[in-house]
């Protein structure tokens, strides 16, 4: 499309008009190529401006918008004023808007909406942080990048302080009378409120095809705004989710002061109320044994309790040498040791006398405990008086810590119960 009457074919000596992308009672929108970048660009063009004081405002807009740097937000190249018409450089997005979509398919589908929805209340959201509102929330501004994101697009013009003043003029590029919020149709001041009842409109036109209050006449348009409740999408749409009617129907509060507080909460709301990534649980800690016992284990800390184990062979274990070096066991020791000398001092002196056969004289093994009758000689009764050898007076020693000797052998007493094995005197 060539340029129209009056539109110059060359901005700056550097950007070349090829065709217009958009037009209305304020300016146009064109597709513009950069010869000095060698890159194609979409390039805003404003009338001539009256005053003085209007071009010196949209100036200061325009440098407010080129310090925004958000992947929601188109980036501004340039701008600069060109025989007394201003222009501003913008980074030209492939498409389609969504109002292109709208055309050509209808509603949107109802993921669609909450994502695009998300996306485009996440850069206005930078946006209003910046001490910006954007005052032009519409479909037609919302524009698919290379990556299928929707950008936020045309603040120029949004900003601009006529744009408030010829709001119904038929066909106006920036500013809707079907998305404006009903403080501006009053001649208030926008705020970013403004722009929350704007959004409204806007998930109400992806969700239905057609924004809340339309009327081919403007001016009984913005009435509407002020004094018409807003219907619900679902009675347009029927399988409108429930948390979606009550979002646009609190964006759409004829009060401010009633609608989000931001759209940052509109983002969370679009994204099903998600709030981030859960709490971590505790974290699982060693469990100590307190006086040889383990606790319980459950299933939640079997890896962190200490290991129960059978009693291994006393004598390959640590714990069987610490369980013999007892008081009872070194007694026990001392005693057999005692009955083994007095059985070789015995068999010696018979062997020495020279009569008859030596007899035999029973060692004790530590695994039976020793009883103080063994002697060489013949079985005697507990209860008889241990006999005494003549030629050698050896006297055994008292053994009674062991209490009253029994005719049956008593085996050795050896460990028992559970041992409970720790991988260290100090466990982790």
């Amino acid at each position: 499309m060539q340029p129209v009457v009056g539109t110059p074919s060359r901005l700056a000596d550097r950007y070349r008009l090829t065709e217009t992308l958009g037009h209305g009672g304020m300016g146009e929108v064109w597709r513009a190529y950069d010869e000095r970048l060698n890159r194609y660009c979409a390039i805003k063009v404003l009338r001539q401006m009256q005053d003085a004081a209007t071009a010196e405002r949209f100036s200061r807009e325009a440098r407010t918008l080129a310090s925004l740097r958000h992947p929601g937000v188109v980036t501004v190249y340039d701008y600069g004023v060109d025989a007394g018409r201003p222009y501003l450089v913008m980074e030209l997005l492939p498409g389609p808007s969504l109002a292109e979509m709208l055309r050509e398919s209808g509603p949107l589908p109802i993921s669609d909406v909450r994502r695009y929805g998300a996306q485009a209340a996440t850069a206005l959201q930078a946006v209003h942080d910046a001490g910006v509102v954007h005052r032009d929330i519409k479909p037609a501004n919302l524009v698919l990048d290379t990556t299928g994101a929707v950008r936020l697009v045309d603040f120029g013009i949004a900003l601009g302080s006529t744009f408030e003043y010829t709001l119904t003029e038929h066909g106006a590029i920036i500013g809707s009378a079907a998305y404006l919020a009903p403080e501006q149709a009053t001649g208030g001041r926008a705020s970013a409120r403004s722009d929350i009842y704007g959004f409204g409109c806007l998930l109400m036109t992806l969700l239905t095809g057609r924004p809340p209050f339309a009327d081919d006449v403007p001016v009984d348009t913005l009435g509407r705004h002020l004094s018409e409740a807003p219907e619900r999408p679902s009675g347009r749409r029927p399988e409108v989710p429930a948390d979606l009617d009550a979002l646009v129907l609190d964006l759409l509060a004829k009060n401010p002061d009633e609608r989000p507080v931001n759209v940052a909460e509109v983002a969370r709301r679009l994204a099903g109320g998600k709030t981030g990534r859960p709490a971590p649980g505790p974290v699982p800690m060693p469990v100590r044994t307190f006086g040889g016992i383990p606790p319980t284990p459950t299933a939640d800390d079997l890896s962190s309790t200490t290991a129960t184990l059978p009693p291994p062979p006393p004598p390959t274990t640590h714990a069987a040498r610490h369980t013999a070096t007892g008081p009872r066991a070194l007694i026990v020791a001392l005693v057999a040791i005692a009955l083994l000398a007095i059985g070789v001092a015995a068999w010696a002196l018979t062997r020495s006398s020279g009569g008859g056969a030596a007899p035999t004289v029973p060692v004790p093994t530590p695994s039976a405990t020793p009883t103080p009758t063994a002697l060489p000689t013949a079985q005697v009764e507990p209860t008889a008086p241990v006999p005494t050898i003549t030629r050698a007076p050896v006297t055994p020693p008292p053994l009674l810590p062991l209490g009253t000797p029994t005719a049956t052998p008593t085996p050795t007493p050896t460990p028992t119960g559970i041992i409970v094995l720790t991988p260290s005197a100090h466990p982790l």
